[in-house]
């Protein structure tokens, strides 16, 4: 994976209110469908062979928790749906609340981690 996918304010958003990113840029964010399908395809241009979206928050972002749900099944159901357009790369979720492990495997993911 190139980066991980999130919502805004997701686990991979590490975002302060100045600007600043202190993660180096390690999160593709995007929040709505439209928006995914985009962030998919930068992420196959920028050479993924793989891409990991966030289905729950998780311990050391600073805007949620683990329980918390991240991208939607319609979110994680496009990133599933560009890539089968694309050579079929997998689909990756960190996922460690019920709701997000479920959401992850109804969007049809290939592993949950």
């Amino acid at each position: 994976a190139v980066r991980i996918m999130s919502h805004t304010g997701g686990h991979a958003d590490f975002s302060t209110p100045s600007g600043f990113d202190p993660s180096c840029g390690i999160g593709e964010i995007a929040d709505t469908p439209d928006e995914v399908r985009l962030a998919v395809r930068r992420l196959l241009r920028a050479g993924a062979d793989l891409i990991k979206v966030c289905a729950t928050g998780g311990m050391g972002s600073p805007h949620d928790q683990p329980d918390d749900e991240g991208l939607t099944v319609e979110e994680i159901s496009t990133v599933v749906d560009e890539l089968a357009r694309h050579g079929g790369k997998p689909v990756a979720a960190h996922a460690q609340g019920t709701a997000g492990i479920l959401n992850a495997i109804r969007g049809g993911v290939t592993s949950v981690e």
